[in-house]
């Protein structure tokens, strides 16, 4: 967790988390969802990726360029993904850093 620290945009915003977290059209100005109030962590995307990268238990694990098309949890404990190319992967945690439109948002927080 101290890689997400040390990357955050702005702390006080997860630590003061009122679930006014809005996510706008922004050509209607209506709202497209609302992330409701929770110990999110909002970081800088290249300083995450930068400080994974220097984490050789992480940077080996990394999978660039894939595109997710599933996310289940499995009976053992662990996260399993799958990708638009077929190929899985399991691990202890998911990190999507694909920004607004994220796909791991997605299964993760539906609505």
């Amino acid at each position: 967790m101290d890689v997400v620290e040390h990357t955050q945009v702005d702390p006080a915003v997860g630590a003061n988390d009122t679930g006014n977290f809005l996510f706008l059209n922004l050509a209607t100005l209506d709202v497209k969802f609302r992330i409701p109030p929770n110990h999110r962590r909002r970081v800088n995307r290249e300083r995450f990726r930068q400080m994974l990268l220097r984490d050789e238990r992480v940077s080996s694990r990394i999978r660039w360029g894939k595109k997710l098309s599933n996310l289940a949890m499995l009976d053992d404990g662990n996260v399993g993904a799958t990708f638009d190319d077929g190929s899985e992967t399991v691990g202890q945690i998911v990190v999507g850093a694909e920004g607004t439109k994220s796909r791991t948002r997605e299964f993760v927080a539906p609505e």
